[in-house]
């Protein structure tokens, strides 16, 4: 398998994934605060591409929780 490098979100990109999500976490719905993670849902490294309609907004806790794994 290829190797992907890891794809830098804009910060275009980001204001969308945020105003999407309506400033909450995707995953548990706490407000974010600064530093929240902008996610792949299916990871960078199986499609190599990055779209605002395949990202959410999760707060750090919760990103890690999922690592490269994809969402239920």
């Amino acid at each position: 398998m290829r190797k992907v490098a890891k794809r830098m979100v804009t910060q275009k990109e980001r204001s969308l994934v945020y105003m999407a999500a309506k400033g909450r976490c995707q995953k548990c719905g706490v407000e974010l605060e600064k530093g929240w993670h902008c996610d792949h849902i299916v990871p960078f490294h199986k499609t190599g591409r990055s779209n605002i309609f395949e990202m959410q907004a999760l707060r750090p806790t919760c990103n890690l929780k999922k690592g490269g794994k994809e969402d239920d």
